[in-house]
């Protein structure tokens, strides 16, 4: 089963940034799960906690509206942007995001490296139909040239 968070309605608990670190907490993550290509393939959408840290890490933005719900979000990695991030995630190599929160907030993050972790058990929210329109996850594909996949 193939699984990856989408930024578009997830809600953040927290954004704390300290000592070149920026951690990101969401309080309900939304999860896709899909035999093919999670929100491109039909698949299972969830709702869960996770967590997205970005190392070596220079940010703008940052302030309390930096939680609540995203209206959009998007990972860049070797110049490709992700609107889903497959999980688990984790790439050492230059990295940026861009988050806008429905407060109206805005955060940008560049990073050396970049991890997004969920707990095991995912608690279900509601049935995914496809969606040709996102792009699709690059898990399966090599990483990006001067990028290490672990």
């Amino acid at each position: 089963m193939n699984v990856a968070l989408e930024f578009h309605d997830s809600e953040v608990l927290s954004t704390v940034g300290a000592c070149g670190e920026l951690r990101i907490v969401f309080s309900s993550a939304y999860i896709h799960r899909s035999s093919g290509i999670p929100g491109v393939d039909s698949g299972t959408g969830y709702v869960q906690p996770a967590e997205l840290v970005f190392s070596g890490a220079t940010w703008q933005g940052l302030s309390p509206l930096c939680s609540g719900r995203l209206s959009s979000g998007s990972l860049v990695v070797g110049g490709q942007s992700l609107s889903l991030i497959p999980l688990p995630f984790s790439i050492s190599g230059r990295a940026s995001a861009e988050l806008v929160f429905v407060s109206g907030a805005a955060l940008s993050v560049s990073a050396t490296s970049v991890a997004c972790s969920v707990p095991a058990n995912l608690a279900l929210s509601k049935r995914m139909p496809a969606n040709p329109s996102i792009n699709p996850d690059w898990r399966d594909k090599a990483a990006p040239a001067g990028y290490v996949k672990r």
